[in-house]
């Protein structure tokens, strides 16, 4: 199989096709608060920043600016760590877990319709290569940093 040809097919698909894949990604992925926000309620308990920067790729900067949004809105509450004071531990308000809850629902109701878009046959394969390649990722990930 010719990888570099099908790369070179996906970079092509990717440029002629930004605007509608950036819809798509818009309306079903959450990036951002949001996506901080659903790391936060899945974890239920407070998370050091550090860890949630970690978690969602990005970096303690972008991750503080967020965090300093998130709180300004009332969803979150960043508290001294209790062992290393210089930690941030991160925690959602009754709020934040609301809007948390709406935002899980968005993402749901998004990823629904792209699979119902695909139908039955393509959604359960499109979802094994999937899982199949967040695993092959996930064995590769020091390799992830290193690519030029």
């Amino acid at each position: 199989m010719e990888y570099e040809k099908l790369a070179k097919e996906l970079v092509e698909m990717q440029v002629e096709n930004a605007r509608p894949l950036s819809w798509i990604a818009d309306c079903i992925a959450a990036r951002g608060e949001e996506q901080l926000l659903l790391m936060l309620a899945h974890r239920d308990k407070a998370v050091c920043a550090g860890e949630l920067a970690e978690c969602v790729g990005l970096t303690s900067g972008r991750v503080a600016n967020i965090l300093k949004q998130l709180e300004r809105k009332g969803y979150i509450e960043r508290t001294p760590g209790t062992q290393d004071k210089r930690k941030v531990l991160v925690c959602l308000t009754a709020a934040g877990r609301e809007y948390a809850k709406q935002v899980y629902h968005k993402e749901v109701d998004g990823y629904a319709w792209l699979l119902r878009v695909l139908g039955e046959a393509d959604a359960r394969e499109f979802m094994r290569l999937l899982k199949q390649g967040v695993k092959l990722l996930g064995s590769h990930h020091d390799e992830l940093f290193q690519l030029p």
